[in-house]
């Protein structure tokens, strides 16, 4: 008697179905990995809008270089930070000082080339007086980055201040020929111009102090 052909049957037990595993899982993580990416981007922007960047250029003529105020900031903890580009327009730019622009901070006055264009400084915020001669806040030289400092809340995190006396200092001021052109007035500090887009803000930021 002829035997009856058997047929094998394949069981699958109850249960999740197996992870997908290798090549399958590369669109699923591509999809994760840009949604982080425009996550992080939106954030980015969102504190760039809020801070509402904004660069305001002053053009120097003959010695004095450019220099740029890259101001951002709600309005009550605004801040200008004064920036020149030693080695002209679009090279790597250097911190001249901070310049704190809300309305509580009333001790900047005019920020001004020296007569002879080899520094920038600031003076103290004060009724005018014929004659008299001004309170120097700091002075910033350009041919070596040193900044001149009258008091130590004028230091920038990371850089070399040198702590002078008021006499000192307009003493540094008189060798550098005395007052120059006015680069900026107080009430110009802080101004909210075009709001700058964060990959516009990129080449400023990394020149800051951490």
């Amino acid at each position: 008697m002829a035997s009856s052909p058997t047929s094998s049957r394949l069981t699958v037990a109850p249960g999740d179905p197996p992870a997908p595993t290798g090549t399958a899982c590369l669109p699923k993580l591509f999809f994760l990995g840009l949604l982080l990416l425009m996550t992080a981007l939106a954030a980015i922007e969102i504190r760039s809008r809020l801070d509402r960047p904004s660069i305001m250029r002053r053009d120097g003529e003959g010695a004095e270089p450019d220099l740029v105020f890259y101001q951002k900031g709600p309005p009550a903890r605004r801040v200008a930070w004064i920036l020149c580009e030693p080695g002209g327009k679009g090279a790597a730019p250097r911190v001249v000082q901070r310049v704190p622009c809300s309305p509580g901070d009333t001790e900047t006055g005019e920020i001004r080339w020296t007569a002879d264009g080899r520094g920038v400084y600031a003076d103290k915020r004060a009724p005018a007086r014929r004659g008299k001669a001004p309170e120097i806040l700091w002075l910033h030289t350009f041919t070596d980055g040193r900044l001149f400092i009258s008091d130590e809340s004028f230091a920038l995190k990371g850089a070399t201040a040198i702590l002078q006396t008021p006499e000192g200092l307009l003493a540094q001021w008189k060798r550098m020929g005395g007052a120059g052109k006015t680069v900026a007035s107080w009430y110009e500090l802080g101004a909210q111009g075009e709001t700058l887009w964060s990959w516009q803000t990129t080449r400023w930021e990394r020149a800051l102090p951490d």
